[in-house]
């Protein structure tokens, strides 16, 4: 290489490659999520959790019944019977995603009790 700096030249290195690294991202609320049924005492209202989506997708939820904001002892499934109680109070539910990478809280709309 007559009349080329040597050291001009660009030096290009090669690695070995790596692997791929998932990032966990904690679940994200997309949309549905609502409180269906009637709201008289002795029936049975139903929280739907909507869609979420995460990184890893395996997503655990826990459901929160609540009378006018404040939490009902026991009431934390996905389903929850309306008692004399709850006569003319909001009936909200909190619903919480949990994966690996953390938690996301979507609180419902509240429905008053006839």
């Amino acid at each position: 290489m007559r009349g080329v700096n040597a050291w001009a030249l660009p030096v290009l290195a090669q690695t070995a490659p790596t692997a791929v690294v998932a990032a966990s991202l904690k679940p994200v609320y997309g949309s549905g999520a609502r409180i269906t049924g009637t709201a008289r005492v002795g029936r049975k209202l139903t929280a739907r959790r909507g869609t979420w989506a995460a990184v890893p997708s395996a997503i655990a939820y826990r459901y929160q019944w609540t009378r006018n904001g404040k939490r009902i002892a026991g009431a934390t499934k996905a389903t929850y019977r309306l008692r004399a109680a709850d006569r003319r109070k909001r009936i909200g539910c909190t619903v919480t995603a949990r994966n690996a990478a953390g938690a996301t809280v979507r609180k419902l709309a509240a429905r008053r009790v006839a």
